[in-house]
């Protein structure tokens, strides 16, 4: 077994230099379009992310920010207002840090490599090119569902999603995008020397981390209108599972350490089977990626593996955070389900990658009722292909 700490750096920084903040269950923290004065450390409770458009009488839910998790680092930075509200969907703590506190420490920051300017520009003009294909995609959805059916209600139907799903996809692309524009923002003024090797390690570290998971959100949207086409076929190839899944820990460690989580694996040294290793490692990244979330500060998430008599690999990521209720289990890997935050697209696209390998996918309650399992199994060789 082994066992991979959390580095709570950042919430060092928070602990010396801020200020605790308490809200009560649907208190506000900030409104959309408030001025920046502040960036916050979540470190117990939950905030729920709510987003105002124009011609909608109630705000759309975009995501929920866990404990771990820094809100309001962009507008703190930058000076821009809030884009978003955050509510406390419970009883929460957070740490404080005023703008001034913010500008201070940055300016006492070492300087960042050339490197990480240009990874951030490369990124974002990925992202820009990628919200084109979006947008051209729904255009040939709204085009294809009139020349098949031609009702008026479904094509509103589709107009309206559509709409959501744009406010919900460009929130979740600014969040990864906000770390990368900070980025940009400390390294321009700076010199090419690098004193403080710590800083610089962790600034690479999140900003990799965060353009990693805006491509997976992105590839999750696209390959899922593949698979549903029946456009993706598989590429089987031999996979030793088992390497496969340390390389994946070995991924999403800084993540982990970034939300003060601990992962904990368990497999043996080889699961061998038949499959597309890209599309299996992509739907085991978002689990985990999910679990890591919703862990609470200083939780474990641990990832086992086994292979059963009858021929089928059984792989499970159990966390510690507040479950799943029974009447959501199986909504919870529909597309745009409220309850898991975000626009859901990574769970809906890991039950169509497993499923396309003749395999099941399925959450159930963590040991003793605390936390979640989500569990899959798929057979050594894949049956539907």
């Amino acid at each position: 077994m082994e066992r991979q700490e959390a580095l709570p750096k950042t919430k060092l920084i928070f602990e010396r230099y801020g200020e605790v903040l308490n809200l009560n269950t649907d208190e506000v923290l900030f409104q959309q379009s408030d001025p920046s004065d502040a960036v916050y450390l979540i470190v117990e409770g939950g905030l729920t992310v709510q987003l105002n458009v124009k011609g909608k009488a109630t705000p759309i839910l975009l995501n929920y920010a866990m404990p771990g998790e820094i809100v309001g680092e962009l507008g703190a930075v930058s000076g821009s207002p809030r884009t978003a509200t955050l509510q406390a969907n419970q009883p929460t703590t957070l740490l404080r840090l005023s703008m001034e506190q913010c500008q201070t420490l940055l300016a006492e920051t070492s300087a960042l490599a050339q490197l990480l300017m240009d990874a951030a520009r490369d990124h974002l003009v990925f992202a820009d090119e990628t919200r084109a294909n979006l947008g051209e995609t729904y255009h040939q959805m709204q085009e294809h569902l009139i020349e098949t059916e031609g009702k008026k209600e479904q094509l509103q139907q589709v107009i309206e999603m559509r709409d959501e799903l744009t406010s919900m996809l460009i929130h979740d692309l600014r969040n990864p995008l906000g770390i990368i524009e900070t980025g940009l923002e400390l390294i321009a003024p700076m010199g090419t020397e690098v004193s403080e090797k710590e800083t610089y390690k962790t600034v690479i570290s999140l900003t990799q981390g965060a353009t990693k998971r805006l491509r997976r959100l992105i590839d999750a949207l696209l390959d899922i209108v593949k698979i549903e086409a029946g456009k993706l076929p598989l590429t089987i190839n031999t996979i030793n599972l088992s390497l496969m899944l340390q390389t994946l820990l070995e991924e999403q460690k800084p993540l982990a350490d970034n939300h003060y989580a601990t992962l904990v694996s368990q497999f043996p040294p080889e699961l061998i089977i038949q499959g597309d290793a890209e599309l299996l490692y992509r739907a085991i990244v978002n689990l985990v990626d999910n679990a890591i979330k919703f862990s609470p500060i200083n939780g474990e998430i641990h990832i086992n593996g086994e292979l059963t008599e009858t021929g089928w690999v059984v792989v499970s990521v159990i966390d510690q955070g507040p479950g799943v209720p029974e009447g959501e289990r199986q909504s919870v890997f529909d597309r745009f389900t409220a309850s898991k935050g975000g626009t859901g697209l990574g769970l809906t696209f890991s039950k169509m990658a497993i499923e396309a390998h003749g395999g099941q996918i399925w959450v159930e309650p963590g040991p003793e009722n605390r936390g979640s399992v989500f569990r899959f199994q798929i057979p050594v060789t894949p049956r539907n292909h």
